[in-house]
């Protein structure tokens, strides 16, 4: 694909798998204010909202003609969206709140080339065994959870945590290889036509 791909450079893992996939993407950097949820806003709505003000954002800064890629993960435990912890209190609240329980991970992915927008979105289930205050006293001293969706890091320690996962591994840090992959390759055959 002759088309040039812009990203955002906060999302790093999305630039590393096109770069995996043998696309050369372009990430510029991103000065827009995270979005906060609004009152009673469902984490869905919150997970396009915010996937619609990357977009934005990205759109503003990209030559024309390029291909627009982002990716926005939102993690929530029943209709409660479940930020980035700011401090050790925080994230010990988020610890207790997802300790033996299961949770959703909604990521959204979009493309944008020309005057077409492409999303889909993936909810995975987490179901997270529960802690003992041992475990969360250590996890919190790892300082694993900070600017993490949800406290914690998929990828890192945090992995122990987890007894079952229901739908896309990828999307738990935020690129849903198998949807991206098919978004692409519905691409690619477009502009065959």
């Amino acid at each position: 694909m002759a088309i040039k791909i812009y990203t955002l450079a906060s999302d790093t893992l999305l630039n590393l798998w096109l770069n995996n996939l043998g696309y050369n993407s372009f990430a510029l950097s991103d000065t827009y204010s995270a979005l906060k949820p609004l009152a009673k806003e469902h984490p869905l709505d919150f997970a396009y909202r915010l996937s619609s003000e990357k977009m934005t954002v990205l759109a503003s800064k990209a030559p024309i003609d390029s291909l627009l890629i982002t990716t926005v993960k939102v993690v929530a435990c029943g209709r409660r969206i479940l930020d980035s912890p700011k401090n050790f209190d925080e994230a010990r609240q988020i610890l207790s709140l997802l300790s033996g329980r299961r949770h959703q991970v909604l990521t959204i992915i979009s493309l944008k080339y020309q005057d077409t927008l492409k999303q889909r979105e993936v909810v995975t289930r987490v179901s997270f065994k529960r802690l003992s205050q041992e475990e969360m006293e250590d996890y919190l001293q790892t300082k694993a959870w900070y600017d993490q969706s949800g406290g914690y890091d998929i990828l890192g320690s945090a992995a122990s945590f987890v007894k079952a996962i229901n739908g896309s591994i990828g999307s738990l840090w935020g690129v849903p290889a198998y949807e991206l992959t098919s978004l692409l390759e519905g691409l690619k055959n477009d502009q065959r036509r």
